[in-house]
């Protein structure tokens, strides 16, 4: 029973120290950002974003295409989701202030 806890606290270890040694290089690079970050970044955030976004769009078109068989219900899906999105965006106008 020890043998197996010393192994198992071994791979954990082992697998774990890593990604914790990354996690205080990061954290140490934070504590030098200045509070205005570079153009660079913000694009490579913003790609980042465009990417994540068009993953998450194929995504829903693959499982949309697997779901829904029936043209008429896929119609229905659509005219409900974008209806909801016009609504929802002119909910989104009227209480900015």
């Amino acid at each position: 029973m020890e043998v197996r806890f010393y192994f198992f606290g071994f791979i954990f270890s082992n697998s774990s120290l890593p990604g914790a040694l990354g996690m205080f290089g990061v954290a140490l690079g934070i504590r030098n950002v200045q509070s205005q970050l570079p153009d660079l970044v913000y694009a490579l955030l913003s790609g980042l974003n465009a990417a994540t976004v068009g993953l998450i769009a194929v995504a829903a078109v693959q499982l949309s295409e697997r779901a829904i068989t029936n043209k008429m219900t896929r119609f229905l899906i659509a005219a409900t989701a974008s209806v909801g999105i016009l609504y929802q965006g002119r909910n989104v106008g009227e209480n900015a202030d």
